[in-house]
């Protein structure tokens, strides 16, 4: 009877950890990756918001996506906040926008990381680009 209770209990267990996993909060829509210079390399990804975010869940998406960015590339994470209003920046500095509120009123935050220094800026707007507050952490 013992074994068939740890054994209930392991197997409840593993099912939880396997139909738990976080939902994916964050949907990537589009990316590309541009020429900077003879060497170096900007690559834009532009994700949706499936779900309400805040500043520390944006944090911890960024910091795990940077863990597979490539040694020799600039990357540039933008986040909209849903899939219809994606566009990427207009401007030659990557991540940044025309001050247009049709753009902006959209961006929830961006990510910038400079692999030549390794490191990494997000700008989190709490309420968007164009109005309202903005966080900036460096990470």
């Amino acid at each position: 009877m013992q074994k068939l209770v740890r054994f209930a209990i392991f197997g409840a267990a593993l099912i939880a950890s396997c139909t738990s996993k976080d939902k994916q909060e964050f949907e990537l829509i589009r990316s590309k990756t541009e020429q900077a210079g003879l060497d170096d390399s900007i690559r834009i990804l532009l994700f949706a918001c499936v779900e309400k975010n805040d500043l520390n869940s944006v944090k911890q998406f960024c910091e795990e996506q940077k863990r597979d960015f490539a040694d020799n590339k600039y990357q540039v994470l933008v986040f909209f906040d849903n899939k219809d209003n994606v566009v990427y920046p207009q401007l030659p500095d990557p991540g940044l926008f025309l001050p247009e509120e049709r753009f902006l009123k959209h961006v929830k935050a961006i990510y910038r990381y400079n692999y030549r220094q390794k490191k990494a800026k997000l700008d989190y707007y709490s309420n968007n680009m164009w109005d309202g507050n903005t966080t900036t952490t460096y990470l």
